[in-house]
């Protein structure tokens, strides 16, 4: 089905009664697992939740087509009886209840799409919508973005099919014409939001920052498929406002001249993009986004962009074996990344030693290694005596996919001449968390090492002075909260960044310095206004390390306590993660000096919410 080829009539109404009706995705799955789970040894097959016409049903899939079986829907909320219903004897094994609370965990990820789709979860669910919605005039803003999002994955659809050719095919025209013509859809609704609410908020941030993320993609995808004029249309059409290129500029300011910066998601990788596209910044950095290195096309790209050099090429990561491979727990000594890749070069020659994935019939290659190295050559060693030098840099994991082999060989075969990065303050997304021994902090990014500190209570060293640098001097903030802000994650990342630092910099007994930095943090960050509470936590516990600056951390933990009260109250509360909250925040108050009247507040609402989950 193209875009063009939608029923439309000349007035329609959207039935905002029914789609008011469905219960929130997050209570679906708590009514599910407290007396059902997925079977548990399905041949072939998965399970998942769907929110569909008829209601919230049940979907069985098969692992080795991808695709939902005939025959596989079991119904389990009603749209018409608007109850639950019993979804079917299948499903009724509920004597196990770790193992219901593990099957919750993993179907719980994706509430926001659930909630904020009319459907979700079913091949054909955008055309339903579209279907729906495409020519209503009553939408409110919920049902123009869920519209919005129904456009989005009728682009993906496109690439994606185009992705998943066994040749290697390119997008015919007419393909890259409905691609931008669904983009631009998406576009024009999310900005029909912002002239109504330029607060909403979307999954990434502010719906602004959502329409400029949506334009990037249109961006991306026609320079992927080499057509410079429509990129062009795309780029121009972007209107990121100071607080997002402010902190993409920082985040490449954060890297050494020819860098290689590994990014995660939307956010660190669209604006960086256009920083340096449209504005021409920071153009030396190679920005390789880790979400898109499973795809062989994006491979390429980047390799080609930056002038990448790789040990594997075009043709051994369009070959399905490289998609996933298992590496077994060894004492085997390590091997040498370029040993490792040259092996690569010939998969089918592994394939002797393949087991079948999981409930799936396909085999992967699994190698009986688990640890690999790099060979660091001439590398300078800085003039820090609580630094070692390492003559190789290891790396270990239980499992390796494309994006993880593609990670590693552009590593293995760039880091001698040029500084590698991850993106993100927390470092929770580099390729395996062994690596952090070798990472060093330099802002919004940590840099790849060869040398490791000797004695440290932090994941990863810091390189203080360059930090103190960018924070207090270079640094780009243009935070404001007017509409709510463009990104919260961003902004707590920077809260993150600077509490690192400021306990890194006591830990070196360097007090005046770190009150700097805590007293910049504390003039740039409207902390009050961010929604979640932790980085109220995290600024009090800093404040706590300056006797001067007790009375600021009394307000941060009341203000902290307000906000949760306020989840509480609204009901949006996750109240396992609040009391083990009130607990930790607890055991912190016990040690201050602080008032009493924030002690008992706190104990009293812990054991209110404690009272809460019993009775529940």
């Amino acid at each position: 089905r193209t875009s063009h080829s939608y029923h439309r009539t000349s007035v329609k109404e959207a039935d905002l009664e029914k789609y008011k009706s469905y219960p929130r995705y997050e209570t679906v799955v708590n009514e599910f697992f407290k007396e059902y789970s997925f079977p548990l040894h399905p041949e072939g097959e998965y399970y998942r939740f769907a929110k569909t016409k008829k209601g919230y049903e049940v979907l069985c899939f098969s692992y080795e087509e991808n695709s939902e079986k005939e025959n596989g829907r079991d119904l389990f909320w009603s749209l018409e009886e608007k109850k639950f219903v019993d979804p079917g004897k299948k499903y009724h094994h509920n004597e196990n209840y770790e193992m219901r609370e593990q099957q919750k965990g993993y179907n719980s990820y994706q509430g926001y799409s659930y909630n904020r789709m009319i459907y979700f979860g079913y091949k054909g669910c955008e055309d339903d919508i579209i279907e729906e919605l495409e020519d209503a005039e009553n939408l409110t803003d919920t049902l123009m973005e869920s519209l919005a999002r129904a456009y989005g994955g009728k682009a993906n659809e496109i690439s994606s099919e185009i992705y998943s050719s066994k040749t290697d095919r390119k997008p015919t025209e007419e393909e890259k014409e409905n691609f931008a013509e669904y983009i631009n859809k998406e576009g024009e609704l999310y900005k029909k939001i912002m002239e109504n609410n330029p607060a909403y908020q979307c999954l990434v941030g502010r719906v602004d920052a959502k329409l400029g993320h949506q334009y990037m993609h249109g961006f991306y995808q026609m320079d992927l498929w080499g057509e410079d004029d429509r990129k062009k249309e795309f780029l121009n059409k972007v209107e990121y406002g100071p607080f997002i290129t402010g902190y993409a500029e920082n985040l490449l300011s954060s890297c050494k001249k020819n860098a290689i910066l590994f990014t995660n998601g939307d956010g660190d990788t669209y604006p960086l993009w256009y920083v340096q596209e449209h504005n021409g910044f920071r153009t030396d950095v190679a920005i390789v986004n880790t979400s898109l290195l499973n795809l062989p096309d994006y491979i390429q790209y980047v390799r080609k962009k930056y002038g990448l050099k790789m040990k594997l090429g075009e043709k051994e990561y369009n070959k399905t074996e490289l998609d996933a491979i298992f590496l077994n727990e060894s004492v085997r000594p390590p091997v040498e990344l370029d040993s490792f890749l040259t092996a690569l070069k010939d998969p089918e020659a592994l394939m002797d030693n393949s087991e079948t994935y999981g409930n799936s019939k396909r085999k992967l290659i699994v190698l009986e290694q688990n640890t690999f190295k790099l060979t660091v050559g001439s590398y300078a060693l800085p003039v820090d005596s609580s630094l070692v030098r390492s003559d190789v840099i290891l790396f270990k994991g239980k499992s390796l996919y494309k994006t993880g082999i593609a990670q590693l060989d552009i590593i293995a075969n760039n880091f001698s001449e040029r500084p590698v990065y991850f993106a993100g303050g927390d470092l929770e997304h580099s390729w395996d968390r062994s690596l952090n021994v070798y990472l060093e902090n330099c802002g919004l990014a940590a840099e790849l090492t060869p040398y490791m500190e000797k004695i440290s209570m932090y994941n990863a060293r810091m390189n203080a002075p360059f930090m103190k640098e960018l924070l207090l001097k270079k640094f780009k903030y243009n935070i404001s909260s007017k509409n709510g802000f463009e990104s919260e994650s961003m902004v707590r990342t920077y809260i993150f960044i600077f509490t690192g630092l400021i306990n890194y910099m006591l830990d070196k007994n360097e007090t005046a310095d770190a009150e700097k930095v805590l007293d910049k943090c504390l003039k740039e960050i409207p902390v009050k206004e961010i929604e979640d509470y932790t980085g109220d936590m995290m600024l009090a516990m800093a404040c706590l390390k300056f006797e001067n600056k007790h009375k600021i951390a009394e307000e941060l933990f009341n203000q902290c306590l307000d906000k949760i009260e306020k989840e509480l109250n609204e009901n949006k509360a996750d109240k396992e993660r609040v009391s083990s909250f009130l607990n930790s925040m607890i055991s912190q108050l016990t040690m201050t000096p602080l008032s009493k009247k924030l002690f008992d507040r706190c104990t009293a609402l812990k054991e209110k919410v404690e009272g809460e989950m019993v009775k529940y």
